[in-house]
């Protein structure tokens, strides 16, 4: 995997959150990522230019949305992206059977996310989220990646980032995550090219 589009869809919320946690873990993800790939970044809150935005994700072979999770999704300007870029014959067309349109076929995509919730809301016995996990709870954004075609890498979450930030701790968790899952397929794919 050679190149890599980091999607930042932080939305500062007054009073909560300004969205340095998701900065910093985009950092993190740079440093640990540009000594095998080549990486871009858009930072949804700055604006976009939807044809430069479709181009990127054409280009890259892997795509890392980093956000946090508000009310058990996306954050409306993330989602406002992907309405503008994921448009009908640039990511998407029709098929015989629906939802097999994807025109981002071998390309993957990896979700990274930040949760007020901390681990042990997941937990049986944890409330609202009791006995499910935390890409269960973002399914609607896994069908989207699906739907342009996008091939899913073992998601990344950091929990309880309002109340216990310890930015450091989900910082090597991260770093350790991108070694594991994209590391190595970027070493297949190194080999591939050299055969």
């Amino acid at each position: 995997m050679n190149k890599v589009l980091i999607v930042n869809g932080a939305e500062p919320k007054s009073g909560v959150a300004d969205g340095s946690f998701n900065e910093g873990l985009i950092s993190v993800a740079k440093q640990a990522l540009q000594p095998f790939a080549e990486v871009r970044t858009s930072r949804v809150m700055d604006g976009y230019d939807i044809a430069e935005e479709q181009q990127k994700y054409q280009w890259a072979d892997l795509v890392i949305l980093q956000f946090p999770v508000y009310w058990f999704s996306a954050p409306a300007a993330l989602k406002r992206y992907i309405d503008d870029v994921y448009a009908h014959g640039v990511f998407f067309a029709g098929a015989e059977r629906y939802g097999e349109g994807g025109l981002l076929k071998g390309r993957r995509y990896l979700l990274s996310t930040t949760w007020n919730a901390a681990e042990k809301a997941f937990h049986p016995d944890g409330g609202v989220l009791a006995g499910l996990a935390a890409d269960q709870v973002l399914t609607s954004m896994h069908i989207t990646q699906r739907y342009v075609g996008l091939t899913p890498l073992e998601s990344f979450a950091a929990f309880n980032v309002i109340n216990e930030p310890r930015f450091d701790y989900w910082a090597e968790r991260w770093r350790a995550h991108l070694n594991s899952v994209v590391r190595p397929i970027s070493a297949v794919k190194t080999l591939e090219a050299a055969i």
